[in-house]
């Protein structure tokens, strides 16, 4: 993480076995809280240790909401974003992660430009961590 700046944390992808084993976990949380830094979980495991951990380390946490393109198409990325302000309203925010794919980047700019009209605001990262509701 010292070869790198301009980062306010650092997320798990096809992390499970990370994510559900506290042991391995917790000295790296311990690291990024020590840093001042947040962790995005993707949410990918049930069995999550993370937000658990995160909060007995006080540390800021955000949580995917929607991972926009699992399937990369027009179609099924744009029923994802639907389900947006939906999210957002009933939990305060939403967290949407998506790929670098040309489709993606593409209809997220266009949704973006429209997101005023459904009453949400863009926001970074940083500013979600611990404002969402978690069950």
């Amino acid at each position: 993480m010292s070869r790198m700046s301009g980062y306010v944390g650092v997320t798990n992808f096809q992390g499970n076995r990370f994510a559900g084993n506290k042991i391995v976990l917790l000295p790296v949380l311990r690291n990024l809280a020590r840093r001042g830094l947040m962790f995005v979980d993707t949410v990918d495991y049930t069995l999550s240790a993370i937000p658990v951990s995160a909060a007995e380390l006080k540390m800021p946490l955000a949580l995917k909401s929607v991972l926009v393109d699992e399937v990369a198409n027009r179609a099924a990325i744009e029923k994802k974003l639907s389900v947006i302000q939906k999210i957002a309203s009933q939990g305060g925010a939403a967290v949407i992660i998506a790929r670098p794919y040309p489709v993606s980047i593409r209809l997220l700019k266009r949704w973006i430009s429209t997101m005023g009209d459904q009453g949400l605001v863009l926001a970074p990262v940083s500013a979600v961590a611990n404002r969402q509701k978690f069950e």
